[in-house]
């Protein structure tokens, strides 16, 4: 189990998902918003730009079908 533990811990490392999931995304919880994706670029040059879906939390890449499209988002 340990073996396992540690692996899934080094998995995540490497893919940078552990950094992530520790820093939240902003102090009070809420999302950052930006009025233009040109705009959250700027902000972020180095990271992708997604849409959440601020209803179902769920994240849209740039290219998938509701990315800016659904009825609540930032």
């Amino acid at each position: 189990m340990k073996v396992l533990v540690a692996l899934i811990a080094l998995i995540m490392a490497s893919s940078g998902a552990a950094i992530a999931a520790s820093k939240p995304p902003m102090a009070s919880g809420t999302p950052q918003t930006f009025a233009t994706q040109s705009t959250a670029q700027a902000h972020c040059p180095k990271d992708e730009i997604v849409w959440l879906n601020t209803a179902s939390g769920v994240y849209h890449e740039q290219g998938m079908r509701w990315y800016g499209k659904t009825k609540q988002g930032a």
